[in-house]
């Protein structure tokens, strides 16, 4: 069931364009692209997917990472 502040689930198949669309906008940790591909569709029910995506990503070539360190926590690899 839909409620008004829920968007239809995104297709897999839009998560990799989807990643680059966000990527180009901003570079982002992994859990920060999470909260944005929410309002267009992403349940993130699979967090391990998004992470997956990312990696082949950056194995083509398409995005890099850097290690950053964060103010609280663990350091965070930035795309």
């Amino acid at each position: 069931m839909r409620t008004e502040d829920t968007a239809p689930a995104l297709p897999k198949s839009f998560l990799r364009p989807c990643l680059l669309l966000l990527l180009r906008e901003q570079p982002a940790h992994g859990y920060e692209l999470l909260e944005r591909l929410r309002p267009l569709g992403f349940a993130g029910d699979d967090p391990g997917g998004l992470y997956r995506t990312l990696r082949a990503l950056e194995r083509d070539g398409l995005v890099h990472s850097a290690w950053e360190p964060s103010q609280s926590g663990p350091n965070r690899r930035i795309y």
